[in-house]
């Protein structure tokens, strides 16, 4: 299993200098809690604090920060994926970002 959890130690060394703490969530999560992999994943979420968001410029700055703005509709992965400046502030509906490598157009 620890050569299965080399992403996560990855993520977790990218936000080491946070400064504030982080949540595996969603597949991984559950994953991390039974004690095994069951099943492949595509992508890491990870959850920090909204007050702690303004962090994350900071911390991921080898990263490129993209938020999700919600499909009006309210159609679950239909959403607009922009750039997210640093020093905005993400207000609901908006509280997802996607941290993309420079060589990636898929989530890191």
């Amino acid at each position: 299993m620890e050569a299965e959890l080399k992403p996560l130690l990855e993520v977790a060394e990218s936000l080491a200098n946070l400064r504030a703490p982080f949540f595996f969530a969603g597949g991984w999560a559950i994953d991390l809690h039974l004690g095994r992999v069951t099943r492949a994943h595509h992508d890491i979420d990870t959850s920090v604090m909204r007050r702690d968001h303004l962090l994350l410029h900071k911390a991921l700055k080898q990263f490129s920060l993209k938020k999700i703005i919600p499909h009006p509709d309210g159609l679950p992965n239909r959403g607009t994926i922009i750039e997210w400046p640093r020093g905005d502030r993400l207000e609901l509906p908006v509280h997802q970002i996607n941290a993309y490598r420079a060589d990636e157009s898929e989530p890191a």
